[in-house]
């Protein structure tokens, strides 16, 4: 929980646009154990601060299946689950939006890639 924590406020405070795969990779593991009962509300906070960047990873390859795998985390706890999907509806609507919306995800530029298109090289 402390190396979550601090990963979160490291994230915060050089207000980050998006993660890179060594923060996924961190707070991934720290996802190994169960969560301990106490420890509840303050993982649904770190979880309420950073779920749009775990939602905009599902988008880039390399980090999508390390995110996914920390979304399940959450949304499948029992104690969690409710808040979880309560909480977000708007981002996971928007993300489906831009993985399902042609347009939108072969045109724009990767976030972690400003040089171009993100338009296959065989389209």
């Amino acid at each position: 929980l402390f190396v979550a924590s601090e990963l979160e406020s490291f994230i915060r405070t050089n207000d980050l646009k998006f993660l890179e795969q060594v923060h996924i990779q961190v707070f991934e593991a720290c996802l190994v154990q169960e969560f301990a009962e106490v420890d509840i509300d303050e993982w649904l906070k770190i979880f309420q601060n950073l779920k749009r960047y775990f939602f905009i990873a599902l988008c880039d390859r390399e980090l999508c299946f390390a995110s996914i795998q920390i979304l399940k985390k959450f949304f499948c706890h029992p104690k969690m689950q409710a808040f979880v999907l309560e909480n977000t509806k708007e981002v996971f609507v928007k993300t489906l939006t831009l993985l399902y919306n042609p347009c939108l995800l072969y045109t724009s530029p990767s976030p972690r890639d400003q040089r171009g298109s993100r338009m296959p090289s065989s389209a």
